[in-house]
């Protein structure tokens, strides 16, 4: 068996880092791979522990080892990859600002990456992104972190900056752009590959062909404007709408491109209307009371383990 591939988590509880313990299991590709997940609590890594045990006995995959890490330079220290997944009190945040943002006159979509909110967001993660690169010049040169959270283009520019250390950020928001167009085209998405270009949360659709076909899709834009899905916490009204005035599709949804474009005013926000990202969230209420954080989820599932016929 060749060697594992290292790869740590930062962010042990975020939506991000259990994508990739999905992933490790269900593509033979990622294996052998050993995580090291960095975590300073006990509950959370006892909870995810169990989610993996039960993952590992039940699918007999051997190959998919993991250990918890509460020195983080330790973790680091030989990783080929550092998925930086990190969250911090989240969602909690995103309303408080939220709410800071509409008091002083500003109403964000998105509130994460661009306007004040993005701002504040940056002061919570580059920090800790930056600390992460610092030890890794130290223990591990030559990984390379992957960045999958918000601010991502602020993050990678910190890094870009401020450290020597290979990054990449990665946005899966081109792939529900992707289905979306792909399904209002009755297109398997699957079939579908798309190249979009610009910055994070605003890009635009360059090439868009059929896989198995070669098809050119661009030219079925128009037609299917009226097929793609147009509410939601991701819809394209407003999409269609910049299509027609710049001619290329834009990425990744209505509230994520809106808080990019300086011509979107309040007004135009609630006669469009462009929806809050709020509409994918629980209400404000739990959000603020810390009852829908990550490690609340994650302790859940741990229970749920232990316990299937339990009250968790």
């Amino acid at each position: 068996m060749s060697e594992p591939m290292i790869i740590t988590i930062i962010g042990a509880s975020g939506w991000y880092a259990f994508d990739m313990y999905r992933r490790v299991f269900a593509d033979a590709r990622m294996r052998p791979v050993q995580l090291r997940i960095w975590s300073r609590s006990a509950q959370t890594s006892d909870a995810i522990g169990r989610m993996l045990g039960y993952v590992s006995k039940e699918t007999g995959i051997r190959d998919a080892d993991y250990v918890f890490c509460t020195d983080r330079k330790e973790a680091l220290r030989g990783a080929h990859y550092v998925l930086f997944a990190a969250c911090v009190d989240y969602p909690r945040v995103r309303v408080q600002d939220t709410e800071v943002c509409e008091k002083h006159g500003i109403y964000p979509l998105e509130a994460e990456t661009m306007t004040p909110g993005g701002l504040m967001n940056t002061f919570r993660h580059a920090p800790i992104a930056l600390a992460v690169a610092r030890e890794l010049e130290e223990v591990s040169p030559n990984a390379t972190i992957i960045c999958v959270v918000n601010p991502l283009a602020r993050l990678c520019d910190a890094l870009n900056r401020h450290s020597k250390i290979r990054f990449i950020g990665h946005c899966d928001g081109i792939v529900h752009t992707r289905f979306d167009l792909s399904t209002a085209m009755g297109l398997n998405p699957d079939d579908v590959e798309v190249i979009a270009g610009g910055v994070n949360h605003l890009t635009f659709v360059l090439k868009l062909w059929h896989k198995r076909t070669g098809e050119n899709l661009l030219p079925r834009i128009p037609a299917a404007l009226p097929h793609i899905r147009q509410n939601g916490p991701f819809g394209f009204r407003f999409s269609n709408v910049v299509y027609k005035l710049l001619g290329y599709y834009p990425s990744p949804g209505d509230n994520h491109i809106a808080d990019q474009l300086p011509f979107v005013s309040r007004a135009m926000q609630l006669a469009t209307p462009i929806p809050k990202l709020d509409m994918a969230f629980p209400p404000a209420d739990m959000m603020k009371a810390g009852l829908a954080a990550n490690t609340n989820s994650v302790v859940s599932v741990g229970e749920r383990i232990r316990d299937p016929k339990g009250k968790h």
